[in-house]
């Protein structure tokens, strides 16, 4: 029973070493998509960058954003406007990439601080 125990230990430990040395850089063979939001300092401006990458369609887009909007509305109001991107890239290369459309053909969704709400711009 100790030697299946023993046994059992080491092979978890070395299960995790091996889990915890792979990079978990985002990229398409870990993830579907990816969240950034940057607060504006210098500019006047939030932003919302989601990243796919596998192929949404516009509908899936508008979604995601719309949902992470309203959340960081709800759990971290901001005093100045949010302009929300959806974008598709194939690459782990953060800087590449192209603009989904949203379904009525506008690029950005934008919460304006001083109306409260979310729409199209």
């Amino acid at each position: 029973m100790k030697k299946i125990l023993f046994l059992s230990m080491m092979f978890l430990f070395i299960f995790q070493i091996l889990a915890f040395s792979q990079n978990r850089a985002l990229s398409p063979q870990t993830h579907f998509y990816s969240v950034e939001y940057i607060r504006g300092e210098k500019i006047k401006c939030h932003t919302l960058d989601i990243r796919f990458f596998i192929k949404a369609t516009a509908q899936q887009a508008e979604e995601i954003l719309r949902s992470q909007l309203n959340f960081i509305v709800k759990n971290f109001p901001p005093s100045i406007d949010i302009l929300a991107t959806a974008w598709y890239s194939t690459s782990s290369d953060y800087y590449e990439g192209t603009i989904i459309p949203l379904p009525n053909g506008k690029e950005h969704l934008a919460y304006t601080a001083k109306t409260k709400k979310i729409d199209y711009m």
